[in-house]
């Protein structure tokens, strides 16, 4: 159930992620290249933004697995520093971040010609995973911006997770709109062009999980109390 209205009704949904081996692996920077440039998507967003629900939205310096594993295990750690680039939020979808990803690994290969490790051991290897959303909808339903807001207050930061972040890079290109669930619903049912773009221009990256939330609420009560 990819879609959050029934009519003009937002539906909150929750999403719940099974994770599983892609039986993919890479031992050192060259075989990690040929599989970001053939692995799931699936697995490129599993890998670059579970995090950001598990540990919080603002993170640690090498916040998501990929960037990790290069400072980590490869000592590759101007790398790791450029894939761990915050700014990744502007790109559109998975594959963009894909793309973004082949493009720093292919000129960091080119500058660095020979200097690479051989490949590890089997127990310092990158497994990709992947991550399967079983989306349900939840009792949270709106088909008014009062009533959107007071379902706001009281669903979890996942619930928020899947519908501003996952719902944009996941699911944004077989939409043809890389918007988030949110704003999408109140410029098309609710009309608040203005508010749409206020939420749309969030960059969850300064957030923590409870913070983006209370942001988003703000964002609400601030409208409703103007009568935008």
């Amino acid at each position: 159930m990819d879609t959050v209205e029934e009519g003009s009704e937002f539906v909150f949904q929750n999403c719940f992620y099974l994770v599983e081996l892609t039986g993919r692996k890479a031992g050192n920077l060259k075989e990690f290249f040929q599989q970001i440039q053939e692995v799931d998507g699936a697995s490129i967003f599993y890998h670059f933004y579970h995090s950001m629900l598990e540990f919080g939205l603002v993170q640690p310096d090498y916040y998501n697995d990929f960037s990790y594993w290069l400072e980590q295990t490869l000592h590759e750690g101007e790398l790791a520093e450029k894939i761990a680039d915050p700014f990744v939020w502007e790109y559109n979808d998975i594959e963009d971040v894909r793309a973004y990803l082949i493009s720093l690994i292919d000129d960091h290969l080119s500058r660095h010609r020979g200097e690479f490790t051989p490949p590890k051991p089997e127990i310092h290897e990158f497994h990709f995973r992947k991550a399967v959303a079983v989306v349900l909808p939840t009792k949270y339903r709106a088909r008014t911006l009062e009533e959107f807001l007071d379902c706001l207050r009281k669903v979890g930061v996942d619930i928020i997770f899947y519908h501003f972040i996952e719902s944009r890079l996941r699911l944004g290109q077989e939409r043809g709109r890389y918007r988030d669930d949110f704003s999408l619903w109140i410029a098309d049912s609710v009309g608040n062009k203005k508010l749409a773009n206020r939420i749309a221009s969030l960059d969850p990256m300064g957030f923590t999980p409870e913070g983006l939330k209370a942001k988003l609420v703000e964002l609400v009560e601030k409208a409703l109390e103007e009568g935008d």
